[in-house]
């Protein structure tokens, strides 16, 4: 079982009020009106808006991606070229990395369903109250957990074998 030090307590802190000042900028978006073209006041509900707006946010991820793989790319090199251990013994081939579109294509597919599910989430962000989004949001994981285990007949890890057990009492570990 990981343990639990002050870091990860503010990693957890954080996160969780990242989360929710995030739903409570979302909410409040879908909330401001504001006049169009013909001069009418409007509400500002447009869910794809905000989600191209997420996505736009998460791209800037991307500089810093490719500067890690230059970095990873200098250092083989530079333990190439001064003695560093080579990847393969002499009885073993080396392996083969995958190219470059390889991995974006195999990213792809899981990418765009984050997409549309991001989309949906906002779409229902749109009719609900914030924090009953938030709820079914976060039971989400347990309904996978617990269809993981009823449906597909799966056995779950031991810190996966009672879901509903964090809903009760989150701070006692599950046996």
């Amino acid at each position: 079982m990981g343990t639990c030090d002050g870091t990860s307590l503010v990693v957890f802190l954080v996160g969780l009020a990242a989360g929710t000042f995030c739903t409570i900028a979302s909410k409040l978006l879908f909330q401001m009106h504001a006049p169009g073209l013909d001069g009418r006041v409007h509400a500002f509900t447009p869910p794809l808006f905000q989600t191209f707006v997420m996505f736009l946010g998460m791209s800037f991820a991307l500089p810093a991606h490719y500067l890690g793989e230059w970095y990873r790319a200098r250092q083989a090199v530079h333990s190439e070229c001064c003695g560093g251990a080579s990847p393969a013994t002499p009885d073993e081939p080396p392996r083969r990395r995958p190219s470059a579109l390889e991995t974006y294509l195999v990213l792809a597919v899981p990418s765009v369903f984050d997409l549309i599910a991001t989309c949906l989430m906002v779409l229902g962000l749109l009719h609900t109250a914030a924090s009953v989004w938030m709820l079914l949001r976060g039971g989400g994981i347990v309904f996978v957990a617990l269809m993981k285990h009823f449906v597909l007949r799966d056995s779950l890890t031991p810190y996966a074998e009672r879901p509903w057990h964090f809903l009760v009492f989150p701070r006692v570990p599950s046996p």
